[in-house]
């Protein structure tokens, strides 16, 4: 086995990660083109949603997931997760944010770290417990899809 190609310098390393990072307004629109300008709103408005609205937003979180699957990590949203289940209140969000950019931080792709992005922006609009619940549900679509497709490591 050739041992320079796990002796490459740590700058070299840090170099190329930096260049293939999207920028949060990449994040950002790349989001709003798959959910909708208003898609904060509507998500953390789940229980509200007419039918219609509730199952398109369903089906774009598929199509937006099922590319993504293989590249995050199944245990890393677990985790966060569990955190989010047990959240009480939105003041009890306030622990989630250095978790997701610990998540963000150590992804080595740009799929990890929109869907990161997704969730730190929502949690940043709960001000409420209904909000808050509709963010647990839309975290809990997300574990199940990325099961669905695969993402089970």
């Amino acid at each position: 086995m050739d041992r320079n190609m796990y002796s490459r310098p740590r700058e070299r390393y840090s170099q190329s990660r930096e260049r293939h990072t999207q920028s949060t307004e990449e994040y950002a629109r790349s989001i709003e083109r798959r959910f909708g300008p208003h898609f904060k709103r509507d998500i953390l408005s789940l229980e509200q949603l007419e039918p219609s609205t509730y199952n398109k937003l369903i089906d774009e979180l598929k199509d937006y997931l099922k590319p993504k699957v293989k590249k995050i990590s199944a245990s890393q949203l677990r985790n966060v997760y569990s955190v989010v289940k047990k959240c009480k209140n939105p003041k009890d969000l306030m622990l989630v944010r250095p978790k997701l950019a610990y998540v963000a931080g150590r992804a080595e792709n740009n799929e990890t770290k929109e869907l990161v992005f997704l969730l730190e922006e929502l949690i940043k609009h709960v001000d409420d417990n209904t909000k808050l619940k509709n963010l647990q549900s839309f975290f809990e679509a997300i574990i199940a899809y990325h099961k669905y497709f695969g993402g089970g490591k």
